[in-house]
């Protein structure tokens, strides 16, 4: 009884690390891209 419900839990987590991990991962490859954007276009408003 308790076991399944840890398989079940256990499977559910994965689930949700396979899913989410990718999103977090381009999100923080947009936040980088958005930082740069931002450094060239205030580079290119100096000069």
């Amino acid at each position: 009884m308790i076991s399944t419900i840890f398989t079940i839990y256990g499977l559910f987590a994965l689930a949700m690390a396979v899913v989410v991990w990718p999103m977090l991962k381009a999100a923080a490859l947009t936040d980088r891209r958005d930082e740069i954007e931002q450094r060239g276009i205030k580079r290119l408003r100096e000069q």
